[in-house]
């Protein structure tokens, strides 16, 4: 074989080896790229399937109770004597033809109302319960002789968040929270007329819990007129704390301390109407 041919044919070889080379490194090249693209896709699903199965916390971890630290034996009802009315009713005027408590209008206003009715010191706040249960959560089992109001009541907020109905839960909890707090302020010290005001306090504290609750049942709800109500009730929150404090500054002892207060939460009730 001449010199030319055996050169020709040693550079055939190299040339298939060089291809053959050039080959397996596009084709390493692709491997890598391709895995690389299956793991974020991976990762990004596994991120997606965590948020959207991320468990949502209780009503019960925002902790907006505190109407047990009211000292009932100091404090008697606003308006003198024994009479006890509804939390988040009017005060009583005297109006013997003024119907004791409105209709339910919706159940959007029923939920709250019933979270009203958890707060409530009232004799007929248990028959105010059993007229709403059956509107705002049917799905709920009937209240055992053991069971505590408190936990009833976060039982009946537990249902509806397990139904789904977040938006349901976070009006419960509000009418709960606004209830305490109007119930704290209708009862008052006999010689001073003003509240427990530490308990109210801390109540006003709390107030920050239940924006947090709101904010997540905003995410979860569906219904364009639940995510209305809970959005006007969030300003509306605004309006008590802020009312809350103009209290504090602007009150010099003549007049009632809390009467704006009050009148505010008790307009609560209509953003959910």
């Amino acid at each position: 074989m001449s010199e030319d041919k055996k050169k020709n044919k040693k550079w055939s070889k190299k040339k298939i080896a060089l291809t053959v080379v050039a080959v397996l490194v596009v084709l390493t090249a692709l491997w890598i790229f391709a895995r690389k693209g299956a793991a974020d896709e991976l990762q990004a699903s596994a991120f997606k399937t965590g948020r959207k199965h991320k468990p949502q916390k209780t009503a019960r971890e925002y902790e907006v109770k505190f109407l047990d630290s009211l000292d009932v034996n100091k404090v008697r009802p606003l308006g003198g004597g024994d009479q006890k009315h509804w939390a988040g009713a009017p005060t009583p005027n005297g109006d013997a033809h003024r119907p004791e408590h409105p209709a339910v209008n919706g159940r959007l206003n029923a939920a709250y109302r019933l979270g009203m009715a958890f707060a409530s010191m009232s004799e007929d706040a248990e028959s105010q319960r059993e007229k709403l249960l059956g509107v705002v959560v049917p799905s709920i089992n009937k209240k055992a002789d053991t069971t505590s109001v408190e936990q009833y009541f976060y039982d009946c907020v537990a249902q509806a968040e397990n139904d789904n109905e977040r938006g349901i839960a976070a009006l419960m909890m509000s009418g709960y929270y606004f209830g305490s707090l109007s119930t704290v302020l209708e009862y008052v010290d006999s010689e001073t007329q003003l509240p427990d005001e530490k308990t109210l306090a801390t109540g006003i504290k709390k107030m920050d819990n239940l924006k947090d609750y709101l904010n997540e049942a905003l995410t979860a709800e569906r219904e364009v007129k639940t995510t209305m109500a809970i959005q006007r009730l969030e300003a509306v929150a605004d309006s008590v704390k802020n009312t809350y404090f103009n209290c504090q500054s602007d009150y010099d002892e003549n007049g009632p301390k809390y009467e704006k207060l009050i009148t505010v939460i008790k307009s609560v009730e209509d953003v959910v109407k």
